[in-house]
């Protein structure tokens, strides 16, 4: 499985719904509430090699991959 296939099984799991995560030009973003919000950054933090940061535009968290 490539990495945003991955990502996104994962990302699933934490917030219990289907399609509410997708990827765009590199960056993750997932339409949930705070509380998921900082379950999908700590997830993010573990399976992942890359400095994640967080920020929300509108009803959505967009998490960006840094190396």
């Amino acid at each position: 499985m490539g990495f945003e296939t991955v990502v996104l099984h994962q990302v699933a799991e934490v917030i219990q719904e289907e399609r509410k995560a997708c990827f765009f030009n590199g960056s993750l973003f997932v339409e949930c509430d705070t509380d998921n919000a900082t379950k999908v950054l700590e997830l993010l933090k573990e399976i992942t090699f890359y400095k994640v940061q967080q920020s929300q535009v509108g009803n959505e968290f967009v998490y960006d991959f840094v190396a």
